[in-house]
């Protein structure tokens, strides 16, 4: 009998802060620089903050693609949260998020799978 192993990743996003507003990023610093002052560890907060944007520059995810090959992933699901309603510097709707998801489905064709979040106080919008 043949056995096979299949790697998916459940849990990805698109390292583009395109999808991820500025405001959401400097809240994770603040909550890893409380993290690390109870250890007493006192990074720079715009050092970091400079290695998170630095991260966030792979909109196509083609980076993406490539450390899931490396890891032997076969496939990965990109979440899309929508931010949109409480975070006002979102550089896109909702409607182009789902749209540049979709083109990235198209780009790298059976890689991922996406699940999408809509913030239901939008309302019937």
């Amino acid at each position: 009998m043949i056995e096979i192993n299949r790697i998916i990743d459940g849990h990805c996003h698109v390292a583009s802060t395109d999808f991820t507003p500025r405001s959401f990023l400097e809240g994770v610093i603040d909550n890893v620089l409380s993290a690390l002052a109870a250890q007493g560890l006192r990074p720079d907060r715009n050092n970091l903050l400079k290695l998170y944007l630095e991260k966030m520059q792979d909109p196509d995810c083609d980076e993406l693609i490539s450390e899931m090959a490396e890891a032997g992933i076969e496939k990965a699901v990109l979440l899309l949260p929508d931010f949109t309603y409480a975070l006002k510097d979102s550089t896109l709707t909702i409607s182009e998020m789902f749209d540049r998801h979709h083109a990235l489905l198209q780009r790298h064709p059976d890689k991922f799978y996406v699940f999408a979040g809509v913030d239901p106080r939008w309302g019937v919008d």
